[in-house]
This record gives structure tokens, sequence and C-alpha cells, in this order.
């Protein structure tokens, strides 16, 4: 059995630290990156960092504070959809709340020959209405055909 000089103890963990702060450093610099994927591009030769241990080892897990910072996860209030509770949500009457959505230019033509559709969303059950429209200057009338559906 071999013995093990206090020197050679205190040296290999001198070295450890060292490369305990190259691999901090590297992180830092490299916007971040998880140590192990750090030594991992070392090892491909995508990076060349000399200080930088060629193993991955338990020992070079360490916390970050801005990583922590920006995993953390936000805790979500009780809400439901766009900010609107749940309580006032079943106050609306239908059609009261509308959320309008138009998408084109398509360059293609429809059949009837329309370029645009709007879909209006109820905010109180999220049923939808699609009117389709062959100008985007025809929007207002849109509007009103919407609301001569409805009936308000």
């Amino acid at each position: 059995m071999e013995k093990i000089n206090n020197s050679d103890l205190i040296n290999a963990t001198r070295l450890l630290k060292r490369q305990i702060e190259a691999v901090k450093r590297l992180h830092e610099s490299c916007g971040h990156r998880s140590p192990k994927r750090l030594i991992n591009l070392k090892r491909l030769g995508r990076i060349k960092a000399s200080n930088l241990p060629s193993h991955f080892l338990k020992e070079f897990k360490f916390e970050c504070p801005v990583c922590l910072a920006s995993s953390r996860k936000r805790k979500t209030p009780s809400r439901c959809g766009n900010g609107y509770r749940r309580e006032k949500k079943k106050e609306l009457s239908k059609w009261e709340m509308v959320y309008l959505d138009t998408s084109g230019k398509f360059s293609i033509r429809s059949a009837r020959g329309f370029h645009y559709y709007s879909v209006f969303v109820d905010r109180k059950d999220g049923e939808k209405i699609v009117i389709c429209h062959s100008k985007k200057a025809h929007l207002p009338v849109v509007f009103l055909q919407f609301v001569r559906r409805v009936g308000v």
C-alpha cells in the first residue's frame, strides 16, 4: 500500500480549485453555458482552454447566481386567460367582450375571391365567428357584419 504525502494532497486540492475557477470563468465568458457542455466542447476541439479539465467531475457543479435567477419559475397569479379573473368572466354576457384577429393577405384567392379573414372570439366561452373579406380596407364593413350576426 502506497503512502500519500500531505504535499501531494495539498497540490491536488490546489489544482482542483484552479480548475473549478477556470470552469466558472469560462462559464461566465461563454454566456453562462453548462460546465458539462463546455468540457464536452473542449474534448471535441471546438474551444481551446488549457486550464479547463478534460473530464467533468461532480466538484465542478456550482451555483451561479445569474443562472439561478434566470431559471427560477415565476409564480402565476390565479387568473384565467389574459389576466381576466374567473369571477369577472362569469359576470360577462355573451359577446360582451370580443377579441379580433385578421389574417392575410394570402397570395392565393379563395374560391369566392377572398384574400383576408377575420376571427372574432368571445371572451366568455371562446366561441368563434369567422368572416372572410377581399380587402383590408373592408374591416369596418366586416365589423358591422359581425354586429348584425351577433345581434347586439
